[in-house]
């Protein structure tokens, strides 16, 4: 294509070259035409030829594209009826925003959704980066956030009254798991991947009486998205 290029522009300065010949001798005329047309029609062939190419080419080399997985809202749409979603909940007074926050009638579920790029090994509350052989200490850790909403969540609502057990409130990180190695597993957050969310959830066999449960309801739209 770039060949072509140059030879399209060498026709157009080609019959210039050969003017003071013409001046002495006119009968070169029409040798000089029928030259330059034909370097026109090789550049123009050459020209049409290189993009081909070039689209063939690049054709070949573009990547498909994934089939997106559902991300863990999409998930939460499967839960039943009697489950309350929020999503992006502010906990005033603090640096805790939850990504989703279900009630249901066994209990309260922080789910951590917040993504980080790369794989990680995770031994108990630490996770670590993995790349090339290395370790390096992740400074956002989703295991160390979901567990800082639980606290924070339950110290808002005893500030207005409603008392929280703790076994009441579970914390999950949703990540997908080819993207992490569990050497020790976490002791105070459940890990999983977002697919299993929902059976986890509908699993859990706690019990939440019901006026606590519409106090929790009536708190969050107010710092909810």
């Amino acid at each position: 294509m770039f060949v072509g290029f140059c030879l399209l522009i060498f026709a157009f300065f080609y019959p210039f070259l050969f003017f003071g010949s013409l001046v002495d001798n006119p009968d070169n005329i029409f040798n000089l035409f029928t030259q330059t047309v034909w370097i026109y029609l090789i550049s123009i062939i050459l020209m049409v030829l290189g993009t081909f190419i070039f689209i063939i080419v690049n054709l070949g080399r573009s990547p498909q594209k994934k089939a997106k997985s559902p991300v863990i809202s999409e998930y939460l749409n499967e839960l039943p009826d009697n489950y309350t979603i929020f999503h992006k909940v502010r906990i005033p007074q603090t640096r805790s925003l939850i990504s989703h926050l279900i009630i249901g009638p066994n209990g309260i579920f922080i789910i951590q959704g917040r993504s980080i790029s790369g794989n990680f090994i995770i031994r108990n509350d630490e996770w670590w980066r993995s790349k090339t052989n290395k370790r390096t200490k992740t400074i956002s850790n989703p295991g160390k956030l979901v567990k800082m909403n639980s606290i924070d969540l339950k110290r808002f609502l005893e500030s207005h009254n409603v008392n929280i057990d703790y076994a009441w409130i579970t914390p999950i990180v949703a990540f997908s798991p080819d993207r992490y190695t569990i050497e020790e597993p976490p002791l105070h957050y459940n890990l999983m991947p977002p697919d299993e969310v929902i059976p986890f959830i509908l699993n859990q066999k706690k019990t939440m009486d019901p006026e606590t449960k519409m106090k929790v309801i009536a708190l969050i739209p107010h710092h909810s998205k």
